[in-house]
């Protein structure tokens, strides 16, 4: 898959998820409705924050830096953790 492929495909998914979005009410973006409590809001706070990430590790691979991967302090397997964290700051 090439570069354009790729970035179409992220627009493409990313039209469709703002559609579902646009359907919910702030009440139900604010309903915990997952198993480990999560909201609508805080599943979409981790999507962002890991989109951040992500695009960091690529911002520094393209300066021939090598990031902190998942995150300077944390290790994969911490990731649980991480992800914890990530979550009571957007709270």
């Amino acid at each position: 898959m090439d570069k354009a492929k790729v970035l179409e495909t992220i627009q493409t998914e990313r039209a469709q998820l703002d559609g579902l979005l646009a359907q919910l009410s702030a009440e139900q973006m604010c309903q915990t409705a997952l198993e480990n409590q999560w909201s609508i809001k805080d599943v979409l706070a981790h999507i962002a924050t890991w989109e951040r990430r992500c695009a960091g590790w690529i911002q520094a691979g393209l300066h021939g830096e090598r990031p902190d991967k998942p995150e300077k302090g944390y290790t994969w397997e911490e990731i649980d953790k991480l992800n914890q964290k990530t979550y009571l700051e957007n709270r």
